[in-house]
């Protein structure tokens, strides 16, 4: 399947959609423009917007959210007396179980509740967390998402296939004459991700034509096996986006190989939206500045140089603000200058949750997913597994066979496990007949339940 210029692309850019945002009352064009320039600030000026933009987001959250009013004063602090990013690393940590517990007490009162967009994000556990944002700050992520899109060639207009969890464009006929006319998308339902799907999907790749595909990491790669593995070929697509999940440099090489196209990995959540990407030079994920603060710290301590916990800051939302937040992400920050000219500050990767790390006894992080593909994936007969540590000196594998599984399957799992873990870590496993998805549609191939250093 060859690339094709797309007739309509101009039209939808020049016409359909500007007439689809006024209709919505979506301002965001205005705010893109700026990005466009703002990228290439010096990184001082690029602090300095996020210093003021900051100072403005404490002030009204302080004056009109009941949650962050208490918060204050209960470090018998005002905005005013934070005059660093020293003293702003005083405010307490925010988790999810925060903002389950205090949700209307986290939302501006004055700022009327019809004037908010409702959000939602299932989580590991599967308990939907619930979100607010202003239509203002929704303007924001959007101007972001399209500024970053276009650094892998993606325009408003043109066609994508996605591979993503519980699509909506079917659930009103609003969703499907946007996706008729602005979204142009064909979805893969990673809900219902099964190989007599993954062909009709095939077929309508064939037919639709999209230039662009998008979806969460593990997905895409899955379906790149399956195409691999039945034979199909022909098709290629301008740029493939990798988000949701981190994205292991195996599974970049295989959707590069197998759809003939570069990979941009992306990081994103429900919570704030886009947080950071990569540019055409692949050197490392460009944070949405303008919209995010970003801190890695470990053990409470921030910095660049070592790997810790994300807590993230949405500079745009004032409907809910969400200050110094726990995403339960590990990463680490670059001081490096990224080639494409660009003085974003770069993440110089983001290797998945806390929770995707297993903890040995002797305190050392074992990154889960690189287990999976330096192990597990090599032994004959093992399809897929699921690592599960609920103590600290023992690990649970749910484990589920494919061709070829052998007795001695299991005898190069059990020689090889000492080698990644120790010798004091113990093991259990069973043999399931599939791994469960989260409620998003995401695989989870980690789940780490004891404490780690990150935070």
């Amino acid at each position: 399947m060859r690339l094709q210029m797309d007739v309509y692309t101009p039209t939808a850019k020049k016409l359909i959609i500007p007439l689809w945002n006024l209709k919505d009352g979506h301002r965001y064009e205005e705010i893109l423009k700026t990005y466009e320039v703002s990228q290439y600030w010096p990184a001082e000026k690029l602090k300095e917007l996020q210093w003021e933009r900051l100072k403005d987001l404490l002030q009204h959250a302080y004056l009109f959210s009941p949650f962050y009013r208490r918060r204050f004063e209960e470090l018998e602090l005002t905005p005013e007396e934070i005059k660093s990013w020293e003293d702003f690393e005083i405010i307490p940590i925010l988790t999810k179980e925060e903002i389950k517990s205090n949700l209307q007490e986290m939302l501006a009162t004055n700022i009327p509740r019809g004037k908010l967009i409702y959000k939602r994000t299932g989580g590991s556990t599967g308990v939907p967390l619930h979100l607010y944002v202003d239509k203002r700050g929704m303007d924001f992520k959007r101007a972001a998402t399209i500024r970053h899109n276009r650094w892998s060639g993606y325009e408003r207009g043109d066609k994508i296939a996605m591979i993503w969890g519980n699509p909506d464009i079917y659930k009103s006929r609003k969703a499907f004459l946007r996706n008729l006319f602005v979204e142009r998308t064909i979805f893969l339902d990673t809900l219902r991700m099964d190989e007599e799907s993954m062909r009709a999907f095939v077929s309508e790749i064939k037919s639709f034509r999209p230039r662009y595909l998008l979806g969460h990491a593990h997905s895409i790669y899955i379906f790149a096996r399956f195409m691999e593995s039945e034979g199909i070929g022909g098709i290629e697509f301008a740029s493939v986006i990798s988000t949701a999940m981190a994205l292991s440099e195996k599974e970049r090489q295989t959707m590069k190989r197998v759809f003939s196209c570069e990979v941009f990995d992306r990081y994103g959540c429900e919570e704030t939206s886009l947080i950071a990407s990569e540019c055409e030079k692949h050197k490392g994920l460009h944070l949405n500045a303008e919209g995010v603060y970003v801190e890695v710290v470990k053990e409470g301590k921030s910095g660049k140089n070592s790997l810790g916990g994300i807590l993230l800051t949405d500079l745009t939302n004032y409907g809910m603000p969400i200050i110094r937040y726990r995403v339960e992400d590990v990463g680490l920050l670059s001081e490096s200058l990224c080639p494409c000219g660009r003085r974003l500050p770069l993440l110089q990767e983001v290797r998945g949750r806390t929770s995707d790390f297993i903890v040995t006894p002797e305190g050392r992080l074992v990154f889960g997913i690189s287990v999976l593909d330096n192990l597990t994936i090599h032994i004959p007969g093992f399809k897929q597994v699921q690592i599960i540590q609920e103590e600290i000196d023992h690990l649970h594998f749910k484990i589920v066979k494919g061709q070829g599984y052998s007795e001695e399957s299991v005898r190069i799992f059990k020689q090889e496990l000492p080698s990644y873990f120790g010798q004091k870590m113990r093991y259990d496993w069973e043999f399931v007949d599939e791994i469960p998805k989260e409620s998003s549609g995401k695989y989870r191939f980690t789940i780490c339940k004891v404490k780690n250093p990150f935070y």
